[in-house]
């Protein structure tokens, strides 16, 4: 099974610490991950024309897991919601404080 790949440019909105932006997803949003199979790996550019910017890849274990937690565009499915729990809105309404701007694609791992 081929694994695919969430890849996300995060913009941070005006005023917002990376530093607070850091902490928050690294102990309370990228961990939720776990409960869905899913994992998040959070980078910083240090250099190039992003540098200083936020990059998030989501990896999921497979296009089938994918499918039955996302729907086009970009939707959960209640598998997704049920899998989260109630805190998900918590945590996507904090999100939203830190975050001005998500551009994500998703890549399908060749060969896998």
């Amino acid at each position: 099974m081929a694994k695919v790949y969430e890849i996300a440019h995060i913009v941070l909105k005006e005023g917002v610490k990376g530093e607070d932006f850091e902490k928050f997803w690294l102990q309370e949003y990228g961990p939720q991950g776990a409960l869905i199979d899913w994992t998040s790996h959070l980078v910083k550019a240090d250099r190039g024309e992003r540098a200083g910017q936020y990059m998030v890849m989501w990896e999921m274990p497979s296009v089938e897991l994918r499918d039955r937690l996302l729907t086009p565009p970009h939707e959960f499915t209640d598998e997704m919601w049920r899998r989260l729990g109630p805190n998900i809105h918590i945590l996507g309404e904090k999100f939203d404080q830190y975050v001005a701007d998500y551009q994500w694609t998703h890549f399908i791992e060749l060969g896998g």
